[in-house]
């Protein structure tokens, strides 16, 4: 669990598959015994091709959320296909790059994040974190500590609803 309603979740590919993913990607997974497939953007970094974490937040009534959330065990098998999608890390380029993200929003960019990092970080990153409260963020000390170990790369999380929080002192709005 990340959050009460998201959790982070690792699928490992079976008899040495792999998956080549950019950074920013996403796959779908296919929920067992339902016609239910969804898209999930893949939060790991794409160095570790032989499985793929997501980041999944409980949606009400949702079949694959709920299924995730519920009754997904460890050792499941589940059918899995991609990647899929035209956002990812533009790698050629070498202007800023400015994220932001809310919530399970978080998976791409953190995936884009630890390509990064494994590249030393040159360009100027900035990733703006919103969320309703503290206890709707995540990975803060990861992230800060991203922010001491590359100053090209700036962790902004704010606030929506931190007008009952004394102990908040970060950006809000």
């Amino acid at each position: 669990d990340l959050t009460y309603d998201i959790k982070r979740v690792r699928f490992d590919f079976q008899n040495g598959e792999t998956m080549d993913f950019k950074p920013g990607q996403f796959i779908q997974i296919k929920v067992p015994g339902w016609e239910t497939v969804r898209a999930y953007s893949i939060a790991s970094n794409p160095k570790n091709n032989n499985y793929v974490e997501l980041m999944i937040r409980q949606v009400y009534k949702g079949e694959a959320t709920t299924f995730v959330h519920k009754a997904l065990q460890e050792a499941d098998i589940i059918d899995v296909d991609g990647p899929f999608g035209d956002f990812y890390l533009q790698e050629e380029s070498k202007r800023d790059i400015i994220c932001i993200a809310g919530g399970s929003g978080m998976a791409p960019i953190k995936s884009i994040l630890e390509y990064l990092k494994d590249r030393g970080m040159q360009r100027k990153v900035k990733f703006f974190f919103g969320a309703r409260t503290q206890k709707d963020l995540f990975l803060t000390e990861e992230l800060n500590q991203l922010a001491k170990d590359y100053p090209n790369f700036e962790y902004i999380p704010a606030l929506s609803h931190a007008d009952d929080d004394e102990t908040w002192t970060g950006a809000r709005g």
